[in-house]
Formats: structure tokens, sequence, C-alpha cells
């Protein structure tokens, strides 16, 4: 279940990092801002599809830091 979960969650941090790009073109930290938020979506999928770093997510460490990124990245996508 936590594979699948962060599989989706990395796939959203693209989607918004790219939606975020197109929609802000004129603002010129958009392409910062949209790279940070593809950036975590990146890593999130590779540690979903790594083996080290899906035993990490199952932690509860792994756990608490991925929802609390996770919450992080979707916040700022809301705000810049």
């Amino acid at each position: 279940m936590v594979k699948t979960n962060a599989r989706w969650a990395g796939y959203l941090f693209i989607a918004l990092g790219l939606i975020n790009w197109r929609y802000q073109d004129s603002n010129p930290n958009a392409m910062t801002n949209s790279l940070v938020l593809i950036a975590g979506g990146v890593i999130t999928l590779i540690l979903a599809f790594t083996k080290p770093g899906l035993a990490w997510l199952e932690t509860q460490a792994g756990k608490t830091i991925g929802l609390i990124a996770g919450a992080a990245l979707i916040i700022f996508s809301f705000i810049n």
C-alpha cells in the first residue's frame, strides 16, 4: 500500500510542478518554483521504485517525513 501511495504522490508533485510552470509563465521565478515541485516528485518516485527507498518509506520515520514533506510541497504549490 505504501508503494502505491508513494508513486501516486510522486506523480502528483510532478503534475503540480508542470501545471504551475505553465500557468505562471510571466513570473520570473516560475521555473525555480516548478522545479522544486518536480524534484520532490522525482525523489518520491525514486524512493518508491527502489528496494531501499521503499523499505525506508515503510518505517514510521519514513511515513512521518513523507507526510510532512508532501504536505509542505502541496502548500508550496498553492502559495507560490
